[in-house]
């Protein structure tokens, strides 16, 4: 470091550390996620009945297309509940129209809404559930295969626990947008499964999680949050997941697609209203998520601050390149065990731009509610 300058030096010293940080994350702390088996084996377990709900608002064209891959799961014995939360659109005709076919189909209605968001639509469907299983899902979503059921159980048997976390990917398209998309989803994945891998459970997603009722019942008024649009979901496993009683299941059969947003300002709504509760974790799991984001975003802002001065040598390229080559490797492992279709090159681009999203986002983690949801 011979002619650099001291304020150099010192800040070449702060992004050794960040950059350490990045080597724990990607070289220790996700590893886990890629290399446990999570393989279901093929013993018989047992089916319990499970109740799955669908909260929808205006939803009328999704549960048309959608809906049906849900009623024709292999399974013994569920029965799906559509919550209308007060839509002026088509949805009761799509469901009536449905349940002439299939008897364990059956729909309820919020007349009149009288907080923001799905939770009163959510807590109807709860109270009004046969079974104890709940599994939850959204209008916008379809499973990717008839086993998603039978999955989800299987895994919740098999680890004899009581709430199983599912994956739900965006489905693939030809365009930028959807490549991001599809690659923020992964990294989202790969965040919240290792942690919960960890023992440090903080987030799930609301169009692919089943908990039982029995165990959970009194975390499903969403007291602590009935003033956000959004947090029924990765508030409720923030609050409520036991870490000793929590299953992940990326079986690639019990998968839930959703579409990607149909355009950037889309793609912001719905990242703001998810950014917007995440002043609600607990303290640890803000921590945890603001050390990952900020050591990455402080990692490449050293690079961009490094451009031409003699700290780029060797030495800090292996460096640069050690932590690239261990996201890569984390993200391939976990596309190929989840067999989602790989974008090998997306991935340095995307890792570099990341940073810059985490800054726009950045107020949205300040806002304090958000105001209607569909």
């Amino acid at each position: 470091m011979g002619f650099t300058p001291i304020y150099m030096d010192i800040f070449y010293t702060f992004w050794l550390v960040f950059t350490c940080l990045q080597l724990f994350f990607w070289g220790l702390f996700f590893q886990r996620l890629v290399w446990q088996k999570m393989k279901l084996n093929a013993a018989k377990f047992k089916k319990p009945a499970v109740s799955i709900i669908i909260c929808a608002r205006n939803e009328a064209a999704n549960l048309q297309k959608n809906l049906e891959s849900i009623l024709q799961q292999d399974y013994p014995l569920f029965e799906i509940i559509i919550v209308d939360d007060a839509s002026n659109d088509e949805t009761r005709s799509v469901i009536h129209r449905l349940q002439a076919k299939y008897n364990y189909l059956k729909l309820l209605r919020v007349e009149q809404k009288q907080q923001m968001g799905k939770k009163q639509a959510l807590r109807l469907g709860i109270q009004s559930s046969q079974y104890d299983w709940l599994l939850l899902t959204d209008a916008d979503c379809w499973p990717s295969s008839n086993q998603w059921v039978n999955k989800m159980m299987q895994q919740a048997q098999q680890d004899q626990n009581s709430m199983v976390l599912g994956y739900g990917p965006s489905w693939p398209c030809p365009s930028f947008l959807s490549f991001w998309v599809r690659y923020e989803t992964m990294l989202t994945a790969i965040q919240y499964f290792s942690s919960a891998i960890w023992k440090i459970p903080y987030m799930g997603v609301g169009r692919n999680i089943m908990y039982k009722k029995s165990e959970y019942g009194k975390f499903l008024n969403f007291d602590k949050h009935q003033d956000l649009t959004a947090g029924d979901d990765d508030l409720f496993v923030n609050e409520a997941a036991k870490a000793n009683d929590l299953s992940l299941c990326i079986d690639s059969e019990s998968f839930m697609y959703s579409m990607p947003p149909a355009g950037w300002l889309d793609l912001v709504r719905q990242k703001r209203r998810h950014y917007s509760v995440s002043h609600r974790y607990q303290l640890k799991h803000k921590l945890l998520l603001a050390t990952i984001s900020g050591s990455h975003f402080l990692h490449y802002i050293g690079i961009f601050v490094f451009i031409g001065s003699n700290i780029w040598n060797f030495n800090f390229l292996v460096i640069i390149m050690m932590r690239l080559l261990l996201v890569v490797q984390v993200f391939l492992h976990f596309m190929y065990k989840t067999k989602q279709q790989r974008f090998f090159g997306f991935i340095f681009l995307f890792d570099a731009l990341l940073p810059f999203y985490y800054l726009f986002f950045a107020p949205a983690l300040q806002t304090k509610q958000i105001t209607k949801w569909k």
